[in-house]
């Protein structure tokens, strides 16, 4: 494990809580908005109908006066009576008339009659003239329904209900309320304050909890959540109650200082966290891995942490035991591989004097042959041949060059193509280069007999070595275009070779093949050493891999 491996992968660990719990905080937070929003939404509905009941019922009041005091006998002998004097006698009966049926709770804080010869009189209330010619003015107009005066520092709002004969000659009866009472209603409800709330009549705002124009209240209506817009009665009166879509805006202001102190909070106690932990138990890691890494096999340092204190004891506990049996290990491995090493000693032993005796023996047979065919000079050639070879079997070092090696091997093929003349034919593809490489000696020699003694067995055929270099590994190549071997056979030579199997009950042939496969594996490693490729009828061929440069330890 890489240094900061531990450390990077804690801060990514602790990094994620962070995330996580930031996720958590929002995602709850956006479950509370909306069920706070839906809560808020509901109030406003109901608060909604509650304003809208409170304020037509004080308006409708006034409609319902209105009625009333219009049908009432004493107001009407009023409207039509030609006497002045006797007007006012009769209104000061309709006066007590109408009190008992507006009642003293009525909203109406004024009650006008206004005739249209000019003549007018009060049954309830105590409005200036000023202002009540200001109604007589408004309702001869005729413009609206809802009549809106000032005076006496009080601005009135007042609905009315035309009286006439048939003759068309007759009267008004005018309610009026002072403003402030629709105002203080609609105030009543200034805590919810994304709520609107306005009584407004044609294009003009009679009362409302914000400032605004008549356009802009309909532009808010427009986008509101909801909005519940309505005409009270026939009064002239319309109320209109929205919603404003910034009905969370508070929640979201709150939200927006909440966040950033709670994150620092939550980063805070992850911090601290993350420290604690990261002393207890990322240091300490750290340590134990540090250590090991620096000091090798040697014993672990204590870490002071109690529980990795233990583990350190069990660690170097360990490590004891494992440097006891690696020691017994190395000595059981050295007795073996003495043990291999005096072994293909013998092996390469017996090759030598296989070449020192029996293909000595023969190739002297040849010598004579020739000589009694009176071929002396072809004789003495061999001899000279058979010279080098022996020399080069019988030789106290175990390496020789690759240029070397080719050339004793063009001698033996030499001796070879005597004993059997016009049995094959034989290439050698060499270069100066291979003055430079050593290889184990007899590696190529035991691959080419067994080339011409069994691969070109019963037909005429072509040998072929060659070397080449790839990278810093070598391959030697031997080819021979003879009867090749059956599959089960090319099997069963591969897996011997693959497991280096012991000698016992084989051929020549594998013998030389394994053996070279444990010499190559012995000294140069288990990367390297022998593949044979064949098909029956087809030829063969013998690849030797070794690494450009070879260990040549005399003691090999």
């Amino acid at each position: 494990m890489k240094k900061w491996e531990i450390h990077r992968s804690f801060i990514f660990t602790m990094g994620a809580l962070g995330i996580f719990l930031v996720f958590i905080w929002v995602l709850f937070f956006l479950t509370t908005r909306n069920a706070i929003y839906r809560s808020m939404l509901e109030q406003a509905e109901a608060s909604s109908g509650s304003i809208i009941t409170s304020i037509e019922s004080e308006i409708l009041s006034l409609e319902d006066a209105a009625y009333s005091l219009g049908n009432q006998k004493s107001v009407r002998e009023m409207v039509f009576e030609e006497d002045g004097d006797r007007f006012y006698d009769l209104g000061a009966v309709a006066g007590e008339r109408s009190l008992s049926i507006i009642g003293k709770n009525s909203s109406a804080d004024n009650v006008v009659l206004i005739r249209d010869d000019g003549l007018f009189y009060r049954l309830k209330g105590r409005m200036g003239n000023t202002s009540v010619n200001r109604v007589s003015y408004l309702l001869s107009a005729g413009k609206d329904k809802i009549i809106t005066v000032s005076g006496n520092d009080y601005t009135y709002i007042g609905v009315y209900d035309r009286i006439e004969n048939d003759e068309g000659r007759g009267g008004y009866l005018c309610l009026l309320i002072e403003k402030s009472r629709l105002e203080n209603l609609i105030a009543a409800y200034s805590d919810i304050d994304y709520l609107g709330i306005a009584v407004y009549s044609g294009e003009k705002i009679i009362a409302a909890n914000r400032k605004l124009s008549f356009d802009e209240l309909l532009k808010e209506r427009d986008k509101a959540v909801f909005a519940r817009d309505r005409e009270v009665g026939i009064t002239g009166f319309r109320l209109m109650v929205f919603c404003e879509k910034g009905v969370s805006k508070k929640l979201e202001r709150y939200f927006a200082i909440a966040f950033p102190l709670t994150m620092i909070f939550l980063f805070a106690v992850v911090a601290v966290i993350g420290g604690r932990l990261n002393k207890r138990i990322v240091v300490p890691i750290k340590s134990i891995i540090k250590n090991a890494t620096d000091n090798g096999d040697k014993p672990l340092p204590k870490t002071g942490e109690e529980y990795f204190d233990d583990l350190v004891n069990h660690v170097n506990t360990m490590l004891e035991n494992i440097e006891t049996r690696d020691r017994e290990l190395m000595d059981s491995k050295i007795r073996i591989k003495d043990t291999e090493l005096q072994s293909e000693r013998t092996l390469l032993s017996l090759l030598k004097k296989q070449i020192s005796a029996h293909f000595t023996v023969n190739t002297l047979n040849a010598v004579r042959a020739l000589i009694n065919k009176g071929e002396k000079a072809k004789a003495a050639a061999i001899c000279n041949e058979l010279s080098e070879l022996l020399r080069y079997a019988n030789a106290g070092d175990e390496y020789i060059s690759l240029m070397e090696e080719f050339h004793i091997l063009e001698q033996y093929v030499s001796i070879m193509q005597t004993r059997y003349p016009e049995r094959f034919d034989f290439e050698a593809v060499s270069d100066d280069s291979f003055a430079e490489i050593m290889i184990p000696r007899m590696l190529i020699q035991p691959v080419v007999e067994n080339a011409i003694l069994h691969g070109l067995l019963n037909k005429k055929g072509l040998v072929r070595i060659s070397a080449d270099l790839k990278g810093e590994d070598l391959i030697i190549e031997v080819y021979d275009n003879g009867k090749g071997m059956q599959e089960n056979d090319l099997a069963d030579l591969r897996k011997r070779l693959e497991l280096t199997e012991h000698l016992e009950d084989m051929t020549l042939k594998h013998v030389a093949l394994i053996n070279i496969q444990k010499r190559i594996k012995l000294v140069c490693g288990e990367k390297y050493g022998i593949t044979v490729e064949s098909a029956d009828g087809k030829g063969t061929r013998v690849s030797i891999l070794l690494p450009k440069t070879v260990n040549s330890d005399p003691d090999f």
